[in-house]
C-alpha cells in the first residue's frame, strides 16, 4: 500500500516537472511571438533595396561554451526574393587572455559564405520580406565571447549586404 502510495506520488511529480517544463517552452516562445508582432505592428514600410538586421541577440546556454543566436533579417520593398548567406564572426578571449577569432560555418570566408558552400544548410537565407534565423554554437572550453558579428551577403557578392556587431563583455 505505502509503495503504491509512493509510486503515484513519483509519477505525479514527474508529470508535474514535464509540464513545467512544457509551460517554460510555451513561455518562451509566447515572449517571443510578441516581441516580433510588436516590432511588425511598429514597422514602417522601407524604401528601396536596404537589408536590415533586427533584434540580433546571443545568450549563453546552459552548458560552458554553448551559446544560441537569433535575428531577424528584414528587406525594403523589394519584388524579388532575397537568396544568400548568414556568417558569424565570433571574437573570443582566451584564459591566457589570447585573442582569436571563429568564422560560422566553421569553413566560411566571405567567398564561400555568399556562394552558400558553409557546413551547414542552417546559414543559407531565402526570404522575400523578412526571415527569422536562430540557432547555436559553441567555443573552446575556457574561452570567453567578447562579441559577435552577423553579416548576411547576397548569392555572387563578396560583399556584406548588412551587418551588426554584439558585444557580449
Amino acid at each position: 500500500m505505502v509503495d503504491a502510495s509512493e509510486s503515484r506520488l513519483k509519477i505525479e511529480q514527474t508529470a508535474q516537472s514535464r509540464l513545467g517544463a512544457q509551460v517554460k517552452a510555451l513561455e518562451d516562445e509566447n515572449n517571443r511571438l510578441k516581441e516580433d508582432l510588436a516590432f511588425f505592428e511598429n514597422l514602417v514600410p522601407g524604401s528601396g533595396d536596404k537589408l536590415v538586421i533586427n533584434r540580433f541577440r546571443v545568450e549563453q546556454e546552459g552548458a560552458a561554451g554553448e551559446y544560441r543566436y537569433r535575428l531577424l533579417a528584414v528587406q525594403g520593398a523589394r519584388q524579388r526574393e532575397f537568396v544568400g548567406s548568414l556568417q558569424l564572426l565570433v571574437q573570443l578571449e582566451g584564459a591566457d587572455g589570447r585573442s582569436a577569432m571563429m568564422a560560422l560555418p566553421e569553413t566560411a570566408t566571405a567567398e564561400n559564405a555568399t556562394r552558400g558552400t558553409g557546413s551547414s544548410n542552417g546559414f543559407k537565407l531565402a526570404f522575400k520580406y523578412f526571415h527569422r534565423a536562430e540557432g547555436a554554437f559553441r567555443v573552446p572550453a575556457g574561452a570567453k565571447v567578447v562579441s559577435v558579428q552577423v553579416r548576411i551577403f547576397e548569392s555572387g557578392s563578396t560583399q556584406s549586404r548588412a551587418s551588426q556587431l554584439l558585444k557580449l563583455s
